[in-house]
């Protein structure tokens, strides 16, 4: 499941080079489409952070209940360039990685495997430049 699949692109490299695999793209947007019970992973890049806080649990609460295997989430930690059109940062939740690690490791049967923080400056062709952060983890049903 490529949970908040943006425009495709990364499931539809996957439906390219696993053709035997069954690969399920989500996005309220672009592809809010009914989604199986059950996958064996849950692949999200840059997705977490949009959900609006009241919501993260639940959508939290779903993601470890239909995946079987795996779960790989990339997290931005920093606030995004753009702004909502009621004047909210994109990203809606702006945390540090121990606070996401605490938030995901609540979820019992399930262990992280892998993390990592990435940190750099961005330089942006307008504005100042940009500190980003990004937590990187695998999560493995146990």
């Amino acid at each position: 499941l490529d949970f908040g699949a943006g425009k495709g692109n990364v499931s539809a490299t996957l439906k390219e080079e696993y053709t035997n695999t069954s690969v399920y793209s989500y996005d309220p947007v672009t592809f809010n489409v009914p989604l199986p019970d059950t996958v064996d992973v849950v692949y999200s890049s840059d997705v977490l952070e949009h959900i609006e806080p009241e919501l993260l649990d639940e959508t939290l609460t779903d993601l470890f209940v239909r995946a079987q295997k795996y779960q790989y989430h990339l997290i931005a930690c920093h606030p995004a360039k753009k702004k909502l059109n009621d004047g909210r940062n994109a990203h809606l939740i702006i945390e540090e990685p121990q606070w996401w690690k605490e938030k995901l490791s609540t979820y019992t049967n399930w262990q992280i495997v892998y993390e990592d923080v990435q940190e750099w400056i961005a330089t942006p062709k307008k504005g100042p430049p940009l500190p980003i952060k990004k937590y990187i983890v695998i999560l493995k049903k146990s």
